[in-house]
């Protein structure tokens, strides 16, 4: 199962894919139409307290452009996580897309065996232009 906890602009929420091993660890974002993606960033969850590992879940999530149902491309993958857990921003992971156009950004737990899926607060998606503009 899944669980949707994450309201828009509230950094105290998050989206969390629960429930043992599963292999659909994933979050699917929808854009307004077809857009040249620069950069998708995405907040993990901090941790409450020092035995927490809600915020050592993020690592291994890759995220991908998506034009319908074709990957048009994978934008990186969060391999390494910062040691920092007291704020958001050093929490914040940003991916180049590189301009890439589409419609759908993708974000999946490449570790199909974690117990649990990553904890997400936020994902900020900036479109391409002149001066990167955020799209959502």
């Amino acid at each position: 199962s899944s669980g949707i906890n994450a309201e828009y602009g509230d950094t105290s929420s998050f989206y969390v894919a629960n429930g043992g091993e599963m292999a659909t660890n994933w979050l699917k974002l929808y854009l307004p139409g077809p857009h040249p993606i620069s950069t998708v960033k995405v907040v993990n969850r901090l941790k409450w307290n020092e035995a927490s590992n809600a915020g050592d879940r993020l690592k291994n999530t890759a995220v991908y452009v998506y034009e319908g149902e074709t990957e048009v491309a994978h934008c990186g993958t969060i391999t390494t996580l910062n040691s920092d857990y007291s704020t958001a921003a050093a929490q914040t992971y940003p991916l180049e897309c590189g301009g890439a156009v589409g419609d759908m950004i993708y974000l999946t737990d490449l570790d199909k065996t974690a117990p649990n899926g990553p904890n997400i607060v936020e994902v900020e998606v900036y479109m391409f232009t002149l001066g990167d503009q955020q799209l959502i």
